[in-house]
């Protein structure tokens, strides 16, 4: 919309950089949702499958939002994707597949559509897994990458919570236990005849415990809520393919077959991105999370802080992440807990990459047990192998630690040399190679005539 039509050379890079400057901001946004505009998008989006306009439940967060959903579905029929398919043809999992999203647009029409995104981008703007995945790699290139993680990150989260939600409270308040009541209807005075008021409390206030535990405790209606969880502020899909016509010019979107129908399903994708958390669609009702209170990343956009959580909601409900690895609240608190055999044991390969990170590499050679494969004239080089844990599929391999180990060669006004520790790639053999690795050349290119 607007600009010229096949945009090239600077005017191009220009209008990504903004582009992808616009949707930084959105997935970094921690104020408060703009309530209106995202209930206006929802309500397209239910206007476009013909459903009237639903009922809105705001929620502080998306663990909120998914235990919501799962007691709403008792009483609302969910919205499945038309697009959707079971394992084999139209299986038996078809249901909970087309949960993913509700207002879908049809998948091969958004991949190609996604492709010729990816191929009009400059190729020295590329990440290699564009070629892979049209979508991630020109999510990549505009500069609004790290998004998935924090969508995954948000989604780890929330289900976790599962387990602290379905514990059972204490008595409920007389009060609140009679307001509640009034989803009985006539029932209620009934069964306040039969056996009295006190007794009818205590009943209804069990019986509404029991059923909060069961749905909150149930696996099933966590992952049918996580399934369905639509992203908001963290939609990839949706920016990407509006640059096709706000960042290309349009040349790219307007010959699709089908452009109208499809334009009604992603400019309200960007409305509730730019407006509101992620949200749920179940018919008649929708449930919509607020945005986080606090959301600090990387400079790759991935969640990470070293100190406290990444992300943080009004309710409570926080998330730990280094550099886009989700990671155990105490691995960020409380880094000195990490040892030697707590970094063996780990068997997830990115949280294990996370604890000897976070416990030093150098450290870990000197407190490890490494091995001294050569101990050269230019310095010595450690090997720690990495323990291999039994998995379904056999032993897991994965790269050791290598770091060679120098000293300068000019002593400090004490007379001591400062050792320092690199780390090298695992293949190299000798202390040399990984000495001339550090230069950027290779063991008989290394002929230093002072070493430093």
């Amino acid at each position: 919309m607007g600009g010229p039509k096949r945009p090239e050379g600077e005017e191009l890079l220009r209008r990504m950089q903004a582009w992808g400057d616009q949707w930084r901001a959105a997935v970094g946004s921690t104020d408060a949702a703009d309530r209106p505009r995202a209930e206006a998008a929802i309500a397209s989006l239910y206007a476009t499958d013909g459903k009237p306009q639903p009922t809105f439940l705001w929620v502080p967060s998306p663990a909120a939002g998914i235990h919501a959903y799962a007691f709403a579905s008792l009483g609302h029929t969910k919205i499945l994707g038309r697009w959707a398919r079971g394992d084999i043809g139209s299986g038996a999992r078809r249901e909970f597949h087309a949960l993913g999203n509700p207002f879908e647009m049809e998948p091969a029409w958004a991949l190609r559509l996604a492709g010729a995104v990816r191929d009009r981008i400059p190729p020295d703007r590329l990440p290699r897994l564009a070629a892979d995945d049209p979508l991630a790699g020109s999510a990549e290139a505009f500069g609004f990458g790290g998004t998935a993680q924090v969508l995954r990150l948000a989604r780890g989260a929330a289900s976790a919570s599962s387990e602290l939600l379905a514990t059972p409270v204490g008595p409920f308040d007389a009060a609140a236990v009679e307001a509640s009541a009034g989803v009985l209807g006539e029932a209620w005075p009934r069964l306040v005849a039969l056996i009295g008021l006190d007794l009818a409390r205590g009943v209804f206030a069990e019986a509404t415990r029991r059923l909060a535990v069961e749905v909150l405790s149930s696996s099933t209606g966590t992952t049918q809520g996580l399934r369905a969880m639509q992203p908001g502020q963290w939609d990839v899909v949706a920016p990407v393919l509006a640059a096709s016509r706000d960042v290309f010019g349009g040349f790219l979107w307007r010959p699709r077959h089908g452009r109208a129908e499809h334009e009604r399903l992603v400019d309200p994708r960007l409305e509730i991105a730019r407006s509101a958390g992620p949200w749920w669609a179940l018919d008649g009702l929708a449930i919509v999370s607020e945005r986080p209170l606090v959301l600090r990343r990387d400079d790759r956009g991935r969640p990470h802080c070293a100190d406290a959580p990444a992300i943080a909601w009004a309710d409570g409900l926080e998330a730990f992440a280094w550099h886009g690895v989700a990671v155990e609240p105490w691995i960020i608190r409380e880094p000195g807990r990490i040892t030697v055999a707590t970094i063996d044991r780990e068997p997830n390969v990115e949280v294990r990459r996370v604890l000897i990170e976070r416990f030093g590499e150098e450290r870990l050679i000197r407190e490890g047990g490494a091995e001294l494969v050569d101990d050269g004239p230019v310095g010595r080089l450690w090997r720690r192998r990495i323990d291999e844990l039994p998995t379904r599929w056999g032993p897991r391999h994965e790269e050791p630690v290598v770091m060679v180990e120098v000293q300068n060669s000019t002593p400090d006004p004490d007379g001591t040399r400062k050792t320092y520790f690199l780390r090298v790639p695992p293949n190299l053999r000798t202390a040399r190679e990984a000495v001339a690795w550090t230069f950027g050349l290779s063991g008989p290119q290394y002929r230093p005539e002072k070493e430093t």
